[in-house]
């Protein structure tokens, strides 16, 4: 199975069957109670973590057991949860693979959830220093050329201005000038350039 696609620093729930040890049958609350150092969390192939919340049986479902990862656990490109029983194994070791989407540190910058209008993007950045109604700072808008991106649309992604559109007038390396918008962007606020 393919890994899951998820947004970059949301918490989320997932749902994974868990197989019991030696069986063909998935594993109940009445077969695993799971204890620390059962759940491993890795981010990017950094070190392993125990998870921040150990998963709980779906109550409603045989075998459906709920992994809950929390915002910190899903800043990474590539995150992977390893359910390795440490005791006498009552569950067979699994994984769960994840991508995250929807930040510029994610594997795939591009929000999937913004409506069709994003698509066109041709780079997405965050606000990292001063911004005023015209004008933002992002220190990874390294290319040189003046005006660059001169002529495109600033898309705010993140924040009070989400979707409302702006004409950018000017660039030089790290700061972008555009058409006045209702106000600020706020430190951190994700957009993108079409």
């Amino acid at each position: 199975m393919g890994p899951d696609l998820t947004k970059y620093g949301v918490a989320r729930d997932f749902y994974i069957p868990i197989p019991k040890q030696g069986s063909t049958d998935f594993a109940s609350t009445a077969d695993w109670t799971p204890a620390a150092g059962d759940v491993k969390v890795s981010k990017d192939g950094g070190a392993d973590a125990n998870i921040a919340t150990l998963p709980s049986a779906v109550a409603s479902t045989a075998g459906l057991w709920k992994v809950s990862l929390s915002n910190t656990e899903l800043t990474a490109k590539a995150v992977s949860v390893r359910i390795m029983d440490a005791a006498t194994k009552a569950v067979m070791d699994d994984a769960l693979r994840i991508l995250t989407f929807g930040d510029p540190n994610a594997q795939y910058p591009y929000d999937f959830s913004l409506p069709n209008y994003a698509l066109a993007a041709i780079t997405y950045g965050s606000v990292t220093g001063t911004a005023t109604t015209t004008t933002l700072q992002d220190s990874s808008l390294t290319v040189a050329d003046v005006d660059f991106y001169k002529g495109r649309i600033l898309l705010p992604l993140t924040g009070a201005l989400r979707g409302l559109g702006s004409k950018i007038n000017g660039y030089t390396t790290g700061v972008l000038t555009f058409d006045a918008m209702t106000r600020a962007m706020a430190a951190s606020d994700k957009y993108a350039i079409c």
